[in-house]
């Protein structure tokens, strides 16, 4: 495991129990959301200051519906707030490591994972 790998799965372990953190860990738990242009997603990452001024955070975009059990794609907006009053988010102490985490996590699905394994789900609107 090289050092970028490693580094990501010490900071997904910190943070098991998430549902984000499990889809992560194994991205075939629950099926992918189909997206325009014949693409798909799990997550859809992004990092923003926690809103007091203090962290960075990062959390996904894609959710889990907890109406259908189905994954959801929130604005980006909406989905901070989401992850702000749900806990489903990772803390960081400087921006620039949140944005290097969301940008890198799915290199641990490297040789584990492939787009095959992740199907496409259809949208469910969250509430």
């Amino acid at each position: 495991m090289d050092d970028t790998v490693a580094r990501i799965q010490s900071i997904l372990d910190a943070h098991r129990g998430k549902d984000f953190v499990e889809r992560i860990i194994d991205p075939t738990t629950v099926p992918a959301l189909a997206l325009p242009e014949g693409r798909y997603g799990t997550h859809m990452m992004s990092y923003a200051d926690d809103g007091n001024g203090r962290n960075a955070i990062v959390y996904p975009e894609i959710v889990r519906s907890p109406e259908t059990g189905g994954l959801v794609r929130l604005e980006r907006d909406a989905a901070k707030k989401h992850a702000l009053s749900t806990g489903q988010y990772i803390p960081f102490d400087k921006s620039e490591d949140a944005a290097w985490f969301a940008q890198n996590y799915k290199k641990t699905w490297e040789g584990k994972f492939g787009r095959d394994q992740i199907a496409p789900t259809p949208t469910v609107p969250i509430p």
